[in-house]
Parts: C-alpha cells; sequence; structure tokens
C-alpha cells in the first residue's frame, strides 16, 4: 500500500477512492481509539512545558556563559565521559576468551 502511494507519477498513483477500499484502511482502528492511546501515554501538558521551559533556560544560560568557561565546562564533560572507559587489556582479553569459546 505504502509502495502505490510512493509511485512518483501521479497518474500512476491510485486514487483516494482505492486506497480507502484497501484492506489497510478497512481493518484500522477508529481515529478515536488511535488518538487515546496516543494522549495515554503523553505526560500531562503542565510537565512537558516545565520541561521545554527549563531546556530553554539552561540552553540561555549556556548562550550567556563566557566561551572560555563553555570550553571548560565541555572539557569537564568529555572527561568524565572517557575516565569511565576501560582499557585493561588483561580484562578485555579475558572477555573476548569466552566469547570466542561459546
Amino acid at each position: 500500500m505504502i509502495a502505490m502511494c510512493l509511485v512518483k507519477d501521479q497518474t500512476k498513483r491510485p486514487t483516494v477512492e482505492k486506497l480507502l477500499k484497501h484492506s489497510f484502511f478497512k481493518h484500522a482502528n477508529p481515529p478515536e481509539i488511535l488518538l487515546k492511546g496516543i494522549l495515554n501515554d503523553l505526560p500531562p501538558l503542565w510537565d512537558r512545558v516545565k520541561a521545554l521551559q527549563l531546556t530553554d533556560a539552561a540552553q540561555l544560560a549556556l548562550k550567556k556563559m563566557p566561551s572560555s568557561e563553555q570550553e571548560a565546562l565541555s572539557q569537564s564533560e568529555y572527561q568524565r565521559g572517557v575516565s569511565a572507559w576501560n582499557f585493561d587489556i588483561e580484562d578485555l582479553k579475558a572477555q573476548a576468551s569466552l566469547v570466542f569459546s561459546i
């Protein structure tokens, strides 16, 4: 059905009437059920607005920060991430031998 809709030449694409007769649309749930399922999984609007406001405030604060402070913050984040890497060769060899022994 999707392939039929994506045909580049519009004269070769199916009409709306023909598409509505397709089994995809015949067996689809009513829009109300789909909408209800989507909305039930969303957090409350106020929570989403608050999260956006916090994100915007953080980005604005970062823009106002002098570039030297931004660079220092970026470096500390990088070092914190890299410091968690484990390059113990013996440990890596032991893990590899377990994988290859299976």
